[in-house]
């Protein structure tokens, strides 16, 4: 996930959601992902922000050896980023291991205590903004198709979240984003006295889900929410401070599933992340790694 403004979101939209949006690509290596942000990054005219200047095309970052960082390691969750706390001993696993390959490599790497970056109601007040998003989404769509929507064409999650959305007032919208913009200037803050270059992480609280596990059903509308925020609670934070952050498949469990670490970068630092990506993707490479049922496989 680049830098908040990295990407320009036109021609139609400036930002989306206060800024919570940034949009990348899921690429195989390291080299594609920096190809393609250097293919769509900005700035673009009429931009309402947009990040620092890059010093040089992100794919020749790619080749530009890494100086030794000052890595955090963030291997609980803080409160109130989720309603479940308890990491799968996968996730802790892999953190750990991603910790071990950093040492490895010359990095410096510091357990941080996740009480410095607790933020109680954070579950409650991203919800306001999610909402009114949404709200705003439905609405547009509205628009664009010249037609009202009604309930038995948006899914339970998706009705639920605009009726809600429906009940908040502009003064609820700007209340929720300056108690996350406030969020943001104290993890900045935070991690600019520590001195870390990143912030290294479980990418999810546990192992991915089998298919179907999110879907919203009529009877439990919130159960996708849920499930999402106790998945992403490690991810979402970067979509509210901005950072630029990469996941990347150095673990495999047992059952043989890519267990991710996330490492999350200074503001504008894109640069950074891409050298210490490359670094580790020659370290533990996973390019060539496939799942069992896959179209390469002839015998399938």
């Amino acid at each position: 996930m680049p830098t908040r403004g990295r990407k320009p979101l036109g021609p139609h939209f400036g930002d989306i959601g206060g800024g919570l949006v940034h949009e990348h690509g899921l690429t195989r290596t390291v080299r594609d992902s920096a190809a393609l942000l250097d293919a769509t990054s900005g700035p673009d005219l009429g931009d309402p922000y947009h990040a620092p200047p890059n010093e040089r095309p992100f794919l020749e970052e790619v080749k530009r050896e890494v100086r030794r960082l000052k890595i955090g390691l963030l291997s609980s969750i803080p409160e109130g980023w989720s309603l479940e706390s308890q990491l799968h001993p996968d996730c802790e696993n892999a953190v750990k291991d991603a910790a071990r390959i950093c040492e490895t490599q010359g990095h410096i790497v510091e357990e941080v205590v996740p009480g410095d970056l607790s933020y109680p109601d954070l579950f409650k007040t991203f919800g306001k903004i999610f909402t009114c998003l949404t709200g705003q989404f439905i609405s547009y769509w509205e628009t664009e198709l010249g037609k009202s929507l009604v309930k038995e064409q948006l899914e339970p999650i998706t009705w639920i979240t605009y009726q809600a959305g429906l009940k908040r007032t502009g003064g609820d919208y700007l209340g929720a984003l300056e108690s996350i913009q406030r969020f943001s200037r104290k993890l900045a803050r935070w991690q600019d006295e520590g001195g870390y270059d990143m912030i290294l992480s479980p990418t999810v609280r546990i192992p991915p889900a089998k298919l179907g596990s999110f879907r919203s059903v009529p009877d439990d509308p919130m159960r996708w929410a849920k499930m999402s925020n106790t998945l992403s609670a490690l991810t979402y934070i970067y979509n509210i401070t901005g950072q630029p952050a990469m996941t990347v498949p150095l673990f495999w469990n047992e059952e043989n599933l890519p267990i991710g670490v996330q490492f999350a970068g200074r503001f504008g630092d894109e640069a950074t992340l891409f050298r210490l990506a490359a670094q580790l993707e020659q370290a533990r490479p996973w390019a060539d790694k496939k799942p069992p049922i896959h179209c390469s496989n002839p015998e399938i």
